[in-house]
C-alpha cells in the first residue's frame, strides 16, 4: 500500500501506529497522520529496492519506515550513551531501578538468565572434542 501525498509539499499517511496481535515486533499502522516529506518518501520508496537486494525478501513501506526510524532512533541513543562515562551509566541505571523497579530489575533478571544459557552453550561447544571420531 503506497501513501499518497495529500499537499504538494508532503506526503501523509493517515494512520496510527500500534503493535500487531501477531508479531510484538511488526509495526501496524491504523489511525492517525505521519507526515513526511516527499523527498523523504522517494527515498524510501527507492530504498525499498536496496533492501530487497540485500535480504531477498519484499518489505512493506510502512515496515521501512518503521525499521528506519529505529535504526536511527538506536544509533543516536547508542551515540550518546558510548560517550557517557560508565560510572555515570551505573548511576543512572540505580536511579532508573529506584524509580521503575519492577520493569528495571525483571529486565536485569533476564538479562543474566540469558548471559547465563549462551555461557552454558559456549562451554557445551568448547568441551566437545575436536578432530575426527574413528567408526568402532
Amino acid at each position: 500500500m503506497q501513501p499518497r501525498c495529500r499537499a504538494q509539499a508532503c506526503t501523509t499517511w493517515q494512520r496510527h501506529w500500534r503493535r500487531s496481535q501477531s508479531s510484538a515486533r511488526v509495526p501496524v499502522l491504523t489511525d492517525a497522520d505521519c507526515t513526511i516529506s516527499d523527498e523523504t518518501f522517494e527515498q524510501l520508496v527507492a530504498f525499498l529496492e536496496t533492501s530487497r537486494a540485500a535480504t531477498g525478501t519484499d518489505l512493506p513501506v510502512e515496515q521501512a519506515a518503521d525499521y528506519l526510524i529505529q535504526i536511527g532512533i538506536n544509533d543516536m541513543v547508542g551515540n550518546l550513551l558510548r560517550s557517557l562515562d560508565p560510572a555515570a551509566l551505573v548511576q543512572d541505571v540505580l536511579r532508573l531501578a529506584r524509580e521503575h523497579p519492577t520493569e528495571v530489575y525483571d529486565y536485569i533478571a533476564e538479562t543474566m538468565r540469558r548471559g547465563a544459557e549462551e555461557i552454558a552453550r559456549l562451554e557445551q561447544e568448547a568441551s566437545r572434542p575436536l578432530g575426527f571420531v574413528t567408526p568402532r
